[in-house]
Formats: C-alpha cells, sequence, structure tokens
C-alpha cells in the first residue's frame, strides 16, 4: 500500500476514508511510531527513525495528524491528514 495523504479542513476527528478490507484505518497511538517509521522509510527513501516520527508530531501537531492503515496487529502503512487552513 502507498502512503496516503489526506487535506483536510479540521484535525478533530477521523476522516472518512475507505480502506480495502481487511485494513483497517485508524488514529495513530503511542508505540506506532517503530513500525511507522519502517514505513515512511521505505514510502520516501530517507531514514525515518522513531525518535524523528515522535518529534514530528510533536512539532507539528497543529498542522497534521497522523493515522495508520493496519492488517491485524501489523502497521503497513502511514496517513498523514494536513490542515487546509480553510475552516
Amino acid at each position: 500500500m502507498s502512503q496516503l495523504t489526506m487535506q483536510i479542513r479540521s484535525l478533530t476527528g477521523l476522516p472518512e476514508v475507505n480502506v480495502p478490507a481487511p485494513y483497517v484505518l485508524r488514529p495513530y497511538q503511542l508505540g506506532d511510531e517503530v513500525s511507522a517509521a519502517e514505513c515512511l522509510s521505505s514510502a520516501f527513501g530517507e531514514p525515518w527513525t522513531p525518535e524523528k516520527v515522535l518529534s514530528e508530531l510533536a512539532e507539528n501537531a497543529g498542522t497534521w495528524k497522523m493515522f495508520v492503515i493496519v492488517h491485524g496487529d501489523q502497521v503497513v502503512t502511514t496517513a498523514t491528514a494536513r490542515t487546509s487552513g480553510q475552516p
């Protein structure tokens, strides 16, 4: 599955995005940063560490939010929602 990026108006709540079964889209949870780092490294061809994921989440909390797509208990890709800045 490729990296998914969404432009949304508000960072509250989970956007309605359909992913094919048996995959599930859910909000990022503490502990997902290890798998998220692997997914981001693969998607963007640059090294991501769990620490870099946590740093990016903290620095950009007001402008983007991370979701993950899971299959069973395994994170298979990340999904990023970035605010459009418009109400």
